[in-house]
């Protein structure tokens, strides 16, 4: 027989044997989820049989099944449970041996930390008892993971994570709206920190890429206004030099010499105006796409506002605290929505 003969076979027998694996984990999980389900309806049921109007009850409506109860169940309920609990013992023993030899966790002593409600859940006592349906839910999962079940297709599982998702949004929204609270009651109080904290910690590390970032953004909104304004920045530039040269005292002397006077305060006009506009619109970089208002100008303008906003001897940092505080109203409005009900809306 050739090599890839072989190999051929030697796959072929692995997939079957691990088939034949899948298979009897499978029927084992779900024969313990069986157990666990009878063994969580007698402790239901025996914790019933004790309460004493249902004791009578059952004795007047079904006494033979009331007397069989007590006397070869009830009698006996210690026993029976712990038939139970040695074959969930043998269930983790089962399960930790499997862990440790597929190396599932990176020691072999932290299947039972992982797996504590199946360990707990073998202690027969009634406060433990209950841990023992966890067992079931860890089971279904694993199903799942194995892709042997598709738990997202069953009708309960549609109406049990709608009212999960309920639950916990109502109960993040409380925790988280509760935090809010105290951080806006800190801030009107004047006693919190936060406003300094931002100011430190969130724009001095950042200083530098935010003077960029607004000096382009002033710059490109100043370049646009002004293209838009250009006509009326030049009229009034020309209305302001004509104002000046008329209140001037030199400019009136000029303007007296006979026959020469009005020709040199027109051409002084003219190219004060001229060089005032040119100088705006080089500034302003009108015509030129990739120029910036004032450049690196502009940028140190704006570096210089920041440094001295969080200089820590000169910033105030309780100014901010009106506007913070809005800022912590409008996140618990956005927390206190019910996002549940209007997807409900949505829905219908």
């Amino acid at each position: 027989m050739s090599e890839p003969e072989e190999s051929a076979k030697s796959r072929h027998s692995r997939q079957q044997s691990s088939r034949l694996e899948e298979q009897l984990l499978l029927l084992w999980d779900l024969l313990v989820i069986l157990l666990v389900s009878a063994n969580l309806l007698l402790i239901v049921f025996d914790s019933l049989f004790i309460f004493a109007p249902f004791n009578q009850f059952l004795a007047d409506v079904l006494p033979a099944f009331h007397q069989r109860y007590t006397d070869q169940v009830h009698a006996n309920f210690q026993t029976i449970d712990l038939l139970f609990v040695a074959v969930f013992v043998f269930d983790v023993v089962l399960g930790w041996g499997l862990a440790a030899w597929e190396r599932r966790y990176e020691r072999w002593w932290f299947y039972p930390f992982v797996h504590w409600y199946d360990v707990l859940g073998c202690i027969p006592l009634a406060g433990f008892r209950w841990l023992r349906i966890l067992r079931v839910f860890s089971i279904l999962f694993r199903l799942q993971r194995l892709g042997l079940i598709h738990v997202q297709q069953w009708p309960a599982y549609g109406i049990v994570m709608r009212y999960y998702r309920i639950l916990i949004e109502e109960l993040s929204d409380r925790i988280v709206d509760n935090v809010l609270s105290g951080v806006q009651s800190e801030l009107r109080s004047g006693a919190s920190e936060l406003p300094d904290q931002i100011l430190q910690k969130v724009i001095a590390p950042r200083r530098e890429s935010l003077s960029s970032a607004l000096a382009e953004r002033i710059g490109t909104t100043a370049n646009t206004v002004y293209g838009q304004r250009r006509q009326d920045i030049h009229r009034y530039v020309t209305e302001l030099v004509q104002r000046t040269l008329a209140h001037n005292a030199a400019a009136q002397r000029l303007d007296r010499l006979p026959g020469v006077g009005d020709a040199i305060i027109e051409a002084l006009e003219s190219i004060l105006v001229s060089a005032s506009c040119d100088t705006i619109d080089e500034l302003f970089g009108y015509g030129d796409n990739n120029a910036a208002l004032g450049g690196e100008l502009l940028e140190s303008l704006v570096r210089s506002v920041i440094d001295d906003l969080v200089d820590e001897h000169r910033a105030r940092p309780q100014d901010f605290g009106p506007a913070l505080d809005e800022v912590v109203s409008l996140l618990r409005a956005q927390v206190r929505r019910k996002r549940w009900l209007e997807e409900d809306g949505c829905n219908q």
